[in-house]
C-alpha cells in the first residue's frame, strides 16, 4: 500500500524533478555498489594472489596512463585496461545471458546472474576508473 502511495507521490511530481529524482537515485546505487564492489575486491585480492596481481596491474597501468611522461607507454598501459574492461564486461554478459536462459526453470537463476553480471560490470568499471592529475 505505502508503495503505490510513493509511486503516487512521485507520478504526482513535474517531470523534470522525476528525471532528477531517478538520476539521484540511479547515482547513489552506482556509488555504493563502487564502494561495497571495491570492499569485496580487496577482500578476495587477500585471498587470491592472481586476482591481487590484476589489482595491482590495473593501479599501476591506471596510474601510468594519468601520470606517466612517456605518450606511447601511456597508450599502451590504456589499451591494457580497456582489453581487460572488456574482458570483465564480457563475463558479464555472460552471466546474464546464462541467467535468462536458466530462468524459466527458476527466478533464482536471473537473480544470480544478473548478480554476477553487476559484480563483474564494477569489475570492469575498476579497470577504466581515472582519476586526473589536476
Amino acid at each position: 500500500m505505502e508503495k503505490m502511495m510513493l509511486m503516487s507521490e512521485v507520478l504526482s511530481l513535474p517531470p523534470i524533478m522525476q528525471g532528477v529524482l531517478g538520476s539521484a537515485i540511479f547515482w547513489l546505487i552506482l556509488k555504493l555498489g563502487e564502494v561495497i564492489t571495491s570492499h569485496f575486491l580487496k577482500k578476495v585480492s587477500l585471498i587470491s594472489s592472481s586476482f591481487r596481481d590484476k589489482v595491482i596491474l590495473s593501479n599501476t597501468a591506471l596510474n601510468q596512463v594519468v601520470m606517466g611522461d612517456d605518450p606511447v607507454n601511456a597508450s599502451a598501459m590504456a589499451g591494457w585496461c580497456l582489453i581487460h574492461a572488456l574482458k570483465e564486461t564480457i563475463k558479464g554478459i555472460i552471466f546474464i545471458v546464462i541467467g535468462l536462459a536458466f530462468s524459466p526453470m527458476s527466478n533464482v537463476f536471473l537473480v544470480a546472474g544478473c548478480l554476477g553480471a553487476l559484480f563483474y560490470f564494477y569489475v570492469a568499471l575498476t579497470f577504466v576508473n581515472l582519476k586526473w592529475k589536476n
